[in-house]
């Protein structure tokens, strides 16, 4: 099974411990021209999914290794970016500048990294990706929270923030580290005249250095052996499906979903509204896919179509919207937006995410940061999103709004109010409506079952919406078959 969740977090699951705080060292990692690719390999279907696939092990691998190799560890992935911490427990003496240069080290090896494989040639196309890696430090709080049956985990503070901002001030390839890395209580005045010895940088202003080199040589390293992350502990925090299959890379339509949330002011009020969030998003059947506290703020990101499609993927996202909005009010603002991504793995085995990537996914987030608390138009829909709800729904036309990234203005539109009271029903039980393909499936698989003569029956090719009646009714069949005939085969689109 894939480590789908930071070690640190399983092993502080599986001591009871929920919360807690301890000093490190933070890095954000950003790979610029990585979603106009994505968008360009959207155009080859199934082979440029695949070519996607292979870039990102390629890239991912050695990145994430970097980082293990060096005592940190990944507390999360944010599309084509991570955020990762190396923690400080323990200093060996006034001149031991290990705690700090292992991640710069770590850095270095990025740096490299994107160096030699920048440049990804594919037989559709050559795309050029570069990097940008910020540090920081300080204190690092971290918590679990959510329902009995649904988990998610967080890590916030200034130094989590503070990497991100360092990572702005960086032009492609370069590594930046913040003053208050350098000159807080993490290093002692007495302190600083070594360090310089110890490494080069160049100062930018009065808040960031741009690191240059390290004047020393890097001491043996090697990858931790990490637990083995278990199913019963990884079943808090993850879908079935993810600890049951290993899920492929795809192109698929989704519904990306941003929600910024005024944050509790305690734990317990954290845990207590994430909590009820998990459980309303379950009914739903939407993908919790991360918990951040950054510097877009206190956020979600869910997904709605990946990695489990159902029918009517949007009516169910917006109807969880709904629930949302009238529970939480003033204290949400949304931005929702429907398209394909890519959907499937990033990372490698010590430590990786399924998650989403593509405009669809960056266009959610910035809908929701021009969505502002406290009014009514707080939840911001796209023009395909509108289209399938507008006669469910009260929605107000907002006009066209400029986004970075963007050449034109795009129309953007504001959820209010359901029209009429919208009921979903969630598939509870057994298959109905479906006796008459089901009664032909089992008459064209007659063959497989004759004892005497061949038996091959054809292939049966379905082709429908993803949902899980149709799941159901292949499972159906599949029992039925399974028992009584070695072979047999049923193509399907749409699943």
């Amino acid at each position: 099974m894939q480590n789908f969740i930071p070690h640190f977090i399983y092993n502080q699951y599986k001591e009871n411990n929920f919360e807690g705080e301890f000093h490190s060292i933070t890095m954000f990692m950003d790979i610029s021209g990585f979603t106009p690719m994505t968008e360009k390999l959207m155009n080859y279907g199934k082979e440029g999914a695949e070519v996607l696939s292979d870039i990102l092990n390629n890239i991912f691998k050695p990145v994430v290794h970097s980082i293990y190799k060096r005592g940190g560890f990944i507390s999360g992935f944010a599309g084509d970016a991570l955020t990762a911490i190396f923690p400080i427990f323990h200093r060996k003496g006034a001149e031991d500048f290990s705690y700090l240069l292992k991640p710069c080290f770590a850095a270095l090896a990025i740096q490299k990294i994107f160096e030699k494989k920048g440049l990804q040639k594919t037989k559709f196309a050559d795309f050029d990706l570069s990097v940008k890696v910020g540090l920081s430090g300080g204190e690092v709080h971290w918590g679990i929270v959510g329902s009995k049956q649904h988990k998610t985990y967080f890590f916030r503070g200034d130094a989590i923030d503070n990497c991100a901002y360092s990572e702005h001030q960086c032009k492609a390839g370069d590594i930046v580290l913040d003053s208050k890395l350098l000159y807080n209580h993490i290093i002692t005045k007495q302190e600083i005249a070594s360090l310089s010895l110890a490494m080069t940088v160049k100062k930018l202003n009065e808040n960031f250095y741009l690191l240059k080199k390290i004047n020393k040589s890097e001491e043996k390293i090697s990858l931790p052996r990490l637990p083995r992350i278990t199913k019963k502990v990884a079943s808090q925090f993850l879908p079935e499906i993810l600890l049951t299959h290993k899920p492929i890379g795809e192109f698929r339509d989704i519904v990306s979903v941003f929600v910024s949330f005024i944050e509790p002011d305690s734990l317990s009020e954290l845990n207590e509204f994430i909590g009820n969030v998990l459980e309303k998003l379950d009914k739903f059947g939407g993908y919790f896919n991360s918990l951040d506290f950054g510097d877009k703020g206190s956020n979600m990101l869910i997904f709605f179509g990946a990695p489990v499609g159902y029918e009517d993927s949007i009516k169910r996202s917006i109807n969880f919207i709904q629930v949302l909005k009238d529970e939480f009010k003033d204290k949400i603002r949304v931005g929702i937006t429907f398209g394909i991504a890519y959907a499937g793995l990033v990372g490698s085995k010590k430590r990786c995410a399924y998650t989403c990537l593509g405009d669809v996914v960056n266009m959610s987030a910035r809908f929701m940061m021009k969505a502002e608390f406290g009014k009514q138009e707080n939840i911001w829909i796209s023009e395909d999103i509108k289209k399938k709800i507008k006669d469910e729904h009260k929605i107000k036309d907002l006009g066209v709004k400029e986004f970075k990234g963007k050449a034109k203005p795009i129309q953007v539109f504001s959820l209010l109010e359901q029209k009429k009271k919208v009921i979903v029903k969630l598939f509870e039980g057994e298959t109905i409506g479906r006796q008459i393909e089901f009664e032909k499936l089992k008459e064209y698989s007659q063959p497989i079952l004759n004892k005497t003569g061949k038996r091959f029956g054809g292939v049966v090719h379905i082709y429908g919406e993803a949902g899980i009646g149709k799941s159901r009714l292949l499972y159906d069949i599949a029992e039925e078959l399974k028992l009584k005939a070695k072979t047999f085969i049923l193509q399907t689109d749409g699943m």
